[in-house]
C-alpha cells in the first residue's frame, strides 16, 4: 500500500477539518466525491487504489454502523416504506448469491471486490441519510457539494488551457490513480486533421466528470429557479459548469445537458428562459463560425454510431440481455464476465442488474430507489403545505424553502443520473448515485420534520375548537 503526496495532504486537510469542524467527514465526502482519479492509497498488488470516497465513504459507514449498534432496534427500522429496508433485502440476496456462487463455480477476487465495492454504495448511502438530521447539516452539504463542482470545473478549465496552448499538464497531482478503471484521464478526439483534447478534470474519464458536473449544474438550477441564494457566483455557476461539461466532448454529457435544461425550461421557464437562449445561440454562432467545432460536435453526437464506444455498449446490452435469458431469476452473480473478455463487460444499469443478479435481485433495486424518490416527493409537497400556513416567521420560511429546493434539486438530479446510467455506464464504484440517494433521503427526512412541525398547531387549532364545540 502506497501513500500517495495528494493523498498525504488531503489526509492532512482531513484530520484538521474533523478537529475543528462537526460532521467533517460528511463535508470532506461531499467536496471530494469527483476525485475519481485521485489516489489516496495505491494498491499495486490489486491494481487498486482508494480514492476519496472510498476512505471517507468508508469512516461514514463506520461511525454510522456503531451508532446503530448502540441503539435499539425500532419499527421505523423495520419500515417496509423505507428505502433502506431494501437495501438490508438486496444485501441478504447477495450474500445467499455469492454463497451459491462459492459452491458451484467458486468465486474470485474481482468478484469479490467488485461485490464489496457495491454494497459500500448502498451503505454509503445510507451513513449520509442517517448523518442529515437537521437543516443547518442539509444547507452545509448543500453548499460544500456546489463548492466541489465549482472546483471540479475550475481545474478541467485548466487542464483544457494547458493542454491546448502547450503547457505541462500537472496530471500526477489528482490524476495519480494506479486503477484500471482511473486509466482514461488523458483521452483525446483524433480527427485527420487536428486533435482535440478531452477535459476528465479530478474524475477518471470525460464521461465521469461530466455527469457529476450534470448533478451539481441541476441542483444549482433549482436552488436560483426557487430564489435561494446559496449557489456561488449564482448564474455564472451554472454558464461555467456547462462551458466544461461541452468541454468534455462526452456524448453522454451533452445528452445530460439537453435533459437539464429541457427539465429546466419545464419547471423555470421564466427564470431562465432568456439564460438558455444565450447559450443555444452562442453555441451556434460557434458551430457556424468553426468548421473544427461542428466536426467535434457531430463525431460525438450524430456520427457516435459508426464509433468503437457505440459498438462496445451494443454489445454490452447485447451480453446482458443473452445473459439474463441463460439466469433469469438471480442472474450469475454481482462481477461476472462472459467468457472472461473485458470487451462483453455489460455496463449500462439495466442489464448490468438483470445479468448479475436477476429479476429479483433488480426488482429490490427498483423498490429502493422507487421508495426513496416517493419519500423525496412527499416530502416536497408537504412542505409546500407547510409554507402555506399562516404566522410563518421569515426565519422559520426560510428554512422551509430551501428545504423543499433543495430535495427536489437532488430528486431531479438523481432521477437525470439514473436515466444515463441507464443508457451508458452505471457508475456504481463512484460515489455521485450514492451520494446524492442518501442525500435526497435524509432532505426528505428533515424536510419531512420540518413540514410535521407547522403541521402541529394547526391540528392543535382543530381539536381546541372540537373542544369548543363539544362544551357548548
Amino acid at each position: 500500500m502506497e501513500l500517495t503526496p495528494t493523498g498525504a495532504a488531503i489526509l492532512v486537510i482531513a484530520v484538521i477539518a474533523i478537529i475543528r469542524v462537526e460532521n467533517a467527514l460528511l463535508y470532506l465526502l461531499a467536496f471530494f466525491l469527483p476525485f475519481a482519479s485521485t489516489a489516496i492509497f495505491n494498491i499495486p498488488a490489486m491494481t487498486f487504489s482508494a480514492t476519496p470516497y472510498h476512505i471517507f465513504g468508508g469512516l461514514l459507514v463506520g461511525l454510522g454502523m456503531l451508532r446503530w449498534t448502540s441503539s435499539e432496534i425500532t419499527s421505523k427500522q423495520l419500515n417496509m416504506g423505507s428505502p433502506f429496508f431494501w437495501m438490508v433485502a438486496f444485501a441478504a440476496m447477495m450474500l445467499a448469491s455469492s454463497f451459491d456462487l462459492a459452491l458451484t463455480r467458486g468465486i474470485g477476487l474481482t468478484v469479490i471486490l467488485q461485490s464489496a465495492i457495491l454494497m459500500l454504495g448502498f451503505l454509503v448511502s445510507w451513513a449520509i441519510a442517517e448523518r442529515i438530521n437537521t437543516a443547518e447539516i442539509a444547507n452545509r452539504l448543500i453548499v460544500v457539494y456546489l463548492w466541489g463542482g465549482l472546483f471540479t470545473a475550475l481545474w478541467g478549465v485548466f487542464q483544457w488551457s494547458c493542454l491546448n496552448f502547450g503547457f505541462s499538464y500537472p496530471a500526477e497531482i489528482f490524476n495519480n490513480s494506479i486503477s484500471e478503471a482511473a486509466a482514461n484521464f488523458d483521452q483525446t478526439l483524433k480527427q485527420t486533421t487536428y486533435l482535440v483534447y478531452r477535459v476528465s478534470s479530478v474524475a477518471s474519464e470525460p464521461s465521469s466528470v461530466a455527469r457529476f458536473l450534470i448533478s451539481v449544474l441541476m441542483i444549482a438550477i433549482v436552488m436560483i429557479g426557487e430564489g435561494i441564494g446559496r449557489v456561488p457566483f449564482g448564474r455564472l455557476y451554472i454558464y461555467v459548469i456547462s462551458g466544461v461539461i461541452a468541454l468534455t466532448t462526452s456524448s453522454t454529457g451533452l445528452l445530460g445537458l439537453v435533459i437539464v435544461f429541457s427539465v429546466t425550461l419545464i419547471f423555470y421557464t421564466r427564470a431562465f428562459l432568456r439564460d438558455i437562449v444565450l447559450m443555444t445561440l452562442s453555441g451556434i454562432m460557434l458551430l457556424l463560425a468553426s468548421p473544427k467545432l461542428a466536426d467535434i460536435v457531430s463525431s460525438v453526437t450524430l456520427e457516435k454510431e459508426d464509433s468503437g464506444s457505440f459498438d462496445i455498449r451494443m454489445s454490452s446490452m447485447l451480453y446482458g440481455y443473452r445473459a439474463l435469458t441463460e439466469a433469469p431469476f438471480f442472474g450469475h452473480g454481482w462481477g461476472w464476465f462472459k467468457g472472461g473478455s473485458d470487451m462483453a463487460m455489460v455496463n449500462d444499469l439495466i442489464f448490468k442488474f438483470l445479468s448479475s443478479v436477476g429479476l429479483f435481485g433488480f426488482s429490490l433495486f427498483i423498490l429502493f430507489v422507487l421508495f426513496g424518490v416517493l419519500q423525496a416527493w412527499n416530502a416536497i409537497g408537504r412542505v409546500g403545505t407547510g409554507l402555506g400556513a399562516p404566522g410563518l416567521g421569515d426565519e422559520e420560511r426560510a428554512t422551509g424553502r430551501f428545504l423543499r429546493a433543495a430535495t427536489f434539486g437532488v430528486m431531479l438530479s438523481l432521477l437525470v443520473c439514473l436515466f444515463l446510467d441507464a443508457v451508458a455506464s452505471f457508475f456504481y464504484y463512484a460515489g455521485n448515485f450514492w451520494f446524492m440517494f442518501g442525500t435526497m433521503v435524509g432532505l426528505s427526512r428533515v424536510a419531512t420534520a420540518w413540514a410535521a412541525q407547522h403541521e402541529f398547531p394547526r391540528m392543535r387549532g382543530t381539536a381546541a375548537g372540537w373542544r369548543r364545540v363539544e362544551a357548548g
